[in-house]
């Protein structure tokens, strides 16, 4: 076949992309091999979704500005040593009290000062956790697609298709979240003046619809190298009959994320020092649990949408037929 008559093939196609065509996917059969997948490569995919979610939990608020927390509990407990002291000493003299008393304000004033010259760093770790977080997950779904497509987890898989890949996906992301917003406020400024509550239930209920129709312009990205803009086209036409599909899977997997948190929260114990070290190390081990989850469906999900070949597809009897 000559390049002129594949160019028009390619420009006939429901997507832009070539080797891309338009599939729907059936439920069942997308979390039967969703589930499979996981379980195949468990090991591997448990250590990469292991990784990130450390890096995640570093890179969050409350655990990224550690140093601000001691700053305030330094605080505290100097100042509750120096009212015991001032109460001790009030009734002996007066003048004893009133220096404590200075002294503790000072040292109040110290910390948090203290806590404030932290900020700023605790910020900056964060933020560059966040950033680490972010590119390794990208990898670690480049190598699950990979994976799913190959039957061969080879960790060369990690690898993104080019350096441009992370920019594109920043970009993709600034420009997902742009429409977002220019969606929700032209919706909520148009019928706003009806019912707050009505337009608002609306906007939010376009968005979601937006952003359930562009779910895999970053598996276009990483899997196809293309842009932003080529990407959320693509996702958009291959969505449009797997909307629901993809709604009810993602359901399902809350309720089971639902349930095992509910009982990771009630059996770990948080009243001491030990207790919290332990509730972060459960909190990561979940995470990566639930991230092995979302991998498996995301990668499976994608495969499917776009018709492409893949030779481990489960049950193991149906290889030939797919190859």
């Amino acid at each position: 076949m000559s390049g002129d008559q594949t160019t028009n093939l390619d420009s006939q196609m429901i997507t832009p992309l070539p080797g891309l065509t338009h599939s729907k996917v059936p439920l069942s059969a997308w979390l039967g091999e969703s589930f499979a997948f996981g379980k195949r490569y468990f090991r591997r995919l448990f250590l990469l979704c292991l990784i990130m979610a450390a890096f995640a939990y570093l890179a969050a608020p409350e655990n990224g500005q550690r140093l601000i927390k001691r700053a305030a509990d330094k605080a505290k407990t100097t100042m509750s040593l120096s009212d015991g002291a001032v109460d001790a000493d009030a009734d002996i003299i007066d003048d004893g009290g009133a220096a404590a008393e200075k002294d503790a304000d000072s040292s109040r004033t110290s910390d948090t000062d203290t806590a404030k010259a932290a900020a700023p760093e605790c910020s900056v770790r964060a933020c560059c956790f966040g950033i680490i977080a972010a590119v390794f997950g990208w990898m670690v779904l480049s190598w699950g697609l990979r994976t799913a497509r190959k039957d061969d987890p080879a960790w060369k898989n990690l690898l993104l298709p080019s350096w441009k890949t992370v920019p594109k996906l920043i970009v993709l992301g600034f420009l997902v979240g742009c429409v977002g917003a220019l969606l929700f406020l032209c919706l909520i400024m148009t019928v706003g003046f009806l019912h707050p509550g009505i337009a608002f239930a609306a906007a939010a209920l376009l968005c979601f619809v937006f952003l359930v129709r562009i779910a895999i312009a970053s598996h276009l990205i990483i899997d196809r190298d293309c842009g932003p803009i080529r990407a959320i086209s693509g996702s958009w036409k291959l969505m449009r009959s797997n909307c629901w599909t993809l709604i009810l899977g993602v359901a399902v997997m809350f309720l089971a994320i639902c349930v095992l948190g509910t009982i990771v929260f009630l059996l770990t114990p948080t009243s001491d020092s030990a207790g919290a070290f332990l509730t972060g190390a459960v909190t990561v081990i979940t995470n990566a649990l639930t991230q092995v989850c979302s991998v498996s469906l995301a990668s499976i999900f994608y495969l499917m949408a776009t018709g492409q070949p893949r030779p481990g597809a489960w049950p193991r009897e149906n290889t030939a037929s797919a190859e």
